[in-house]
């Protein structure tokens, strides 16, 4: 019995497990952390070939960045649900060195989190590659940390990491999904 939690912290020290490792393990358990890391590492792949393919560089605080955070909050909910996709994603930025929202990186990351989570519930099914197009040429994802929408947002008094997309926005996501005929249930791979 440990009633106190010391052995299983001593546990998670020598396993090297981290606080945001051990908040994803009590959120998701064994399995599901497992299942997590490889969307995490899926992501990232894909995030890095299109940066390559685009010339971007890494995908770091850029376009291939924006794609990543939100084609993995998509594939997140898809998996994991709304709730727990977005815990997962405001943990890995809570734990992060900036900290929630502590940085223009980091806002761009809870924006496009965010943007991704909620098209994703929008519309179930839909692939993250036709989300994310959708969402580029509806201009509601961040490319840059130096978008000026980041100021307004992050100052705002009702701002809990959550971007409050108009019924515009939403139609103009739809409209193109629909024009490209990535509206219908697709594979997400």
């Amino acid at each position: 019995m440990d009633p106190d939690g010391r052995e299983q912290s001593y546990l998670y020290d020598i396993l090297g497990i981290n606080e945001e490792q051990r908040e994803a393990l009590k959120l998701l358990g064994p399995i599901g952390i497992l299942r997590a890391r490889a969307i995490v590492d899926e992501r990232l792949e894909a995030a890095q070939k299109y940066a390559h393919e685009r010339r971007l560089g890494p995908p770091v605080d850029n376009e291939a960045d924006a794609y990543r955070h939100f084609t993995w909050n998509v594939k997140n909910v898809e998996v994991f649900g709304v709730e727990k996709a977005k815990t997962i994603a405001d943990n890995h930025e809570k734990y992060s060195a900036e900290g929630f929202g502590g940085s223009r990186r980091s806002l761009m990351d809870l924006w496009n989190n965010s943007v991704g989570r909620q098209l994703a519930a929008l519309f179930p099914g839909v692939s993250e590659e036709s989300l994310w197009e959708a969402a580029v040429n509806a201009g509601v994802v961040v490319l840059t940390p130096d978008d000026p929408r980041l100021d307004e947002w992050s100052s705002s008094s009702e701002w809990q990491g959550e971007v409050s997309m108009t019924e515009e926005q939403k139609r103009a996501v739809e409209k193109h999904l629909e024009q490209s005929g990535g509206g219908g249930d697709e594979s997400c791979e």
